[in-house]
C-alpha cells in the first residue's frame, strides 16, 4: 500500500530536506510523486511469485488499521476447528473436494505434511509465502497458515473468494472475513496443482523432446506467436514467448517454466479442468 508518507520520503530523499517551496517546487515535487507511484507499483507488480525466495507476506491491511476495520469476528466454534489438531487434514480435504477428490484421507495420510498429503493423491504442491493480491492472482484453492494471539498455528481452506468472503467449503455458507483471515494469516500458503503433461521439473532453453512441441502448441493457443516448424526444441525463440507469457501474467520473467508457469498455463487452457476462487 503507497502511503503518503512513503511519497513524502521518496520527495524527501530526492528533493533534500523539507523547506518552504515556491509554486514551481511544488509541482516538481507534486510531478516527481506521480512519476514515482507507477514505478513503484510496476516494481510490486513484478516482484515476483515464481520462486518463494522472491515473495514476501504484505503487513496485513486489518493490523495497520487496528480498531477501525469492522467486521465479523469468527464464532468460537469456528476458530476451535481453524485451531484444532485435525486442522490441516480437515483444510486438506476441502482442498481436494475442489478437485473433485472426495476420498476420506487415511490414516497415514492424516500424519502427513501437506506437500506428502498431495503427492500421495498424485499432486503436486506448491508452498510459498504470498499476499491477498497473488493468492488471487494465482487463482487456485489454497491452504493458508494461520497464527493465533497464543502463538498456535491453524489452517484455512480458502476454496473461493467472493468480495470480502473467503468460502471454506464449497457450501457457500462456511465463511470468513477477509480482515478476520489478514490479522491471522502469515502468508504461508499452500496449494495443490496437477502437473496434467508431466512437463520435465528443469524445463528451459535446450530442451528438447514432444513436451516441447505441447508447450509451444500451447502458447499459440493463447496467443502468444507460432513457432514453424514444432521441432520440439526449447530455443530462444520458444524462450521469448514463454518471458512474454510470464510478463503478461506478472510473473518472474526468466524464460524458465517452473511450477508457477506451469500452473498459469493448465489454468488458462480450456481442456485442463482447474478449480479456481473467483
Amino acid at each position: 500500500m503507497v502511503t503518503r508518507q512513503m511519497i513524502g520520503g521518496c520527495i524527501r530523499e530526492i528533493d533534500g530536506k523539507a523547506r518552504p517551496q515556491t509554486g514551481y517546487g511544488r509541482f516538481a515535487s507534486a510531478l516527481t510523486a506521480v512519476v514515482s507511484i507507477p514505478a513503484l507499483v510496476v516494481f510490486l507488480s513484478y516482484a515476483g511469485v515464481e520462486t518463494e525466495a522472491k515473495t514476501r507476506p504484505t503487513v496485513p491491511i486489518a493490523a495497520k488499521n487496528k480498531g477501525q476495520a469492522a467486521y465479523a469476528e469468527p464464532s468460537f466454534a469456528i476458530i476451535k476447528e481453524l485451531f484444532a489438531k485435525n486442522a490441516r487434514t480437515i483444510a486438506a480435504s476441502s482442498i481436494l473436494e475442489r478437485w473433485n477428490d472426495s476420498r476420506p484421507l487415511s490414516g497415514k495420510e492424516t500424519s502427513d505434511s501437506l506437500a506428502a498429503m498431495a503427492k500421495d493423491r498424485r499432486f503436486k504442491s506448491f508452498e510459498a509465502v504470498l499476499d491477498y493480491d497473488q493468492l488471487r492472482a494465482i487463482n487456485y484453492p489454497a491452504v493458508l497458515e494461520l497464527k493465533d494471539k497464543d502463538g498456535r498455528t491453524g489452517y484455512l481452506p480458502v476454496v473461493s473468494i467472493w468480495g470480502k468472503k473467503l468460502f471454506r467449503d464449497g457450501s457457500g455458507e462456511k465463511f470468513l472475513e477477509k480482515e478476520w483471515v489478514m490479522r491471522h494469516w502469515t502468508g504461508r500458503t499452500y496449494i495443490f496443482w496437477k502437473d496434467f503433461k508431466s512437463l520435465p521439473k528443469n524445463f528451459a532453453r535446450g530442451h528438447k523432446s514432444a513436451k516441447t512441441r505441447w508447450l509451444q502448441a500451447s502458447l499459440a493457443k493463447l496467443g502468444y506467436g507460432e513457432i514453424r516448424p514444432r521441432t520440439g526444441f526449447f530455443g530462444r525463440k520458444t524462450q521469448r514467448l514463454v518471458m512474454r507469457f510470464q510478463i503478461e501474467n506478472r510473473l518472474e520473467a526468466d524464460g524458465r517454466v517452473g511450477p508457477l508457469t506451469k500452473m498459469f498455463i493448465y489454468k488458462r487452457l480450456p481442456e485442463y479442468a482447474t478449480p479456481g476462487l473467483t
